[in-house]
């Protein structure tokens, strides 16, 4: 499959469920991100997770587990998303993302845009 075919395939898959509460094929999928979020928070009050540098979600989808942790905590989890995120309001593009260094950085449910195990 070619890497447009591969892109378009993730875009339609994703669109059907981002902005909303829902997947079909993933019925926990919300509760799995607050779960996160709480880990997060819990992580930071306990001051394991640093915060003398920005925090970054990579893949991070719509942003969901980014809008949690701020809505939740008050604490600012950056959003990155190849896919989703190019142009978005409130996600970081590439060059934003190179541009400085991170103390945390999650990335959950990306296991999809892997196309092979070659770099």
């Amino acid at each position: 499959m070619s890497k447009a075919k591969w892109q378009e395939l993730n875009q339609q898959y994703h669109s059907g469920f981002f902005g909303t509460n829902a997947n079909v094929d993933d019925p926990k999928w919300v509760q799995r991100l607050e779960n996160q979020k709480d880990a997060i928070v819990k992580l930071a009050t306990l001051k394991i997770l640093s915060k003398d540098k920005p925090w970054v979600d990579w893949g991070a989808g719509d942003g969901k587990l980014s809008d949690l942790v701020l809505k939740d905590a008050g604490m600012s989890l950056l959003k990155y998303d190849k896919y989703v995120g190019k142009g978005t309001l409130g996600f970081l593009s590439y060059k934003e993302l190179k541009a400085q260094k991170y103390s945390f950085v999650i990335t959950t449910s990306v296991f999809e845009h892997v196309r092979s195990i070659e770099p």
